[in-house]
């Protein structure tokens, strides 16, 4: 495969960002996180670096550009800021980006033949929901090396579930649809392949490079390390709901 610089289509509370850290701990490409999330606090998170700096031609001579100045220009047009940003002729860069963060930027980059996509989706989507509705309940996103790991109970709807379930995968799916009908080649990952056994052939293939020195450990936590019975608070009441459907599997632990 040729190298090429590329974009991880995803959504939250997939692994995303162990794959990230995963991919940036390795010398032969460079990867951040979520360059379109609209908080600037997380835009400045996503380089994995507070002091991080792009250098831009300009008619007067160059101007260097921090954080700050990159999410302003990001939001002014987003294209210059994309062009800066995957600007390296050596190695690939990639970073990840979540479907309603920037429509008009998501189809910019979809319909880009010369970035690689990578897709990324979790199989176990109660879960996913579930570690979804914490999150959101604690303000919690994430959970740091050593920290304790605090049990959190939530109460899951069946058909908020089902709708979040239909449209996480559907978008991605639909994305995913619109590269391979364009012709262009993409990479499907699973939350719990990634996590399981790191596919390091098949993702140094993909992009046409070595990543030989990855790091095989990343200081990144699963927040949530709890079975889903001790997590949902009506899990009885769950179980019956979902019978018949491929998400069952997920609550008795038969996937």
């Amino acid at each position: 495969m040729s190298l090429a610089n590329f974009v991880i289509v995803s959504y939250p509370r997939t692994a995303s960002t162990f794959l990230t850290l995963k991919l940036r701990s390795c010398s032969q490409l460079i990867c951040y996180s979520e360059l379109f999330h609209e908080s600037e606090d997380a835009f400045i998170r996503s380089f994995y670096d507070d002091g991080f700096k792009l250098v831009k031609d300009t008619w007067l001579g160059k101007k260097e550009l921090n954080l700050a100045k990159l999410f302003r220009l990001r939001n002014k047009d987003f294209r210059k800021f994309l062009e800066l940003v995957l600007c390296s002729p050596a190695i690939p860069v990639g970073f990840k980006i979540f479907p309603g963060q920037n429509d008009k930027a998501m189809q910019y980059l979809i319909k880009d033949k010369r970035l690689k996509k990578i897709f990324l989706i979790r199989e176990d989507m109660v879960r996913n929901f579930v570690s979804h509705k914490i999150a959101v309940k604690t303000g919690q996103w994430g959970r740091a090396p050593g920290q304790k790991a605090d049990l959190q109970g939530v109460e899951v709807g069946v058909k908020e579930f089902l709708i979040y379930a239909g449209s996480k995968l559907d978008s991605l799916k639909a994305l995913e649809n619109q590269c391979n009908t364009d012709g262009q080649e993409t990479l499907r990952l699973t939350c719990e392949g990634i996590t399981a056994d790191f596919p390091v052939d098949d993702i140094g293939e993909f992009l046409g490079v070595d990543l030989g020195d990855i790091q095989q450990e990343v200081a990144l936590q699963k927040q949530n390390p709890f079975s889903l019975k001790e997590m949902v608070t009506n899990y009885e009441e769950l179980m019956t709901a979902l019978e018949g459907t491929p998400w069952k599997r997920s609550l008795t632990g038969e996937a």
